[in-house]
């Protein structure tokens, strides 16, 4: 977005099964933003809300995860110690046209989630046994 753009800055935090894991805070382009100040944000999400209000698709994103250390902030939002470890994700979605529409960054607590990813191969691919690296 253009330097100096509205926006609207969403923080979230996430319970599961009555514990705080979660702290997300996501910008969204203020033309968006605005159609959402009336929503139930805790219980709907917003990907279906954009499509629902804006009449928009995300059309792909890209994620980065890394592990890191909680900073001051992130700490007393989570309940934890400064140093405690986390998981961040930052994300960008991008509607059909390429626009980015949402940027979020989200902090998960190290010491009570693990992460499952499931590979599939596809059937045709070449297989990548004893190539070099």
């Amino acid at each position: 977005m253009p330097e100096g753009s509205q926006v609207l800055k969403l923080e979230r935090l996430r319970f599961v099964r009555g514990e705080l894991l979660f702290l997300g805070v996501t910008h969204l382009p203020g033309h968006l933003g605005h159609l959402l100040l009336n929503e139930d944000l805790a219980n709907q999400s917003l990907s279906t809300l954009l499509a629902q209000r804006a009449n928009l698709v995300l059309s792909e994103g890209v994620r980065v995860i890394e592990a890191v250390a909680a900073g001051r902030r992130e700490a007393e939002m989570l309940k934890v110690r400064v140093g405690a470890p986390l998981f961040r994700f930052f994300a960008v979605s991008y509607a059909e046209e390429g626009v980015p529409v949402e940027c979020s960054q989200v902090w998960l607590r190290g010491d009570r989630l693990a992460f499952r990813v499931r590979l599939g191969c596809h059937p045709d691919a070449p297989s990548q046994a004893g190539a070099n690296r």
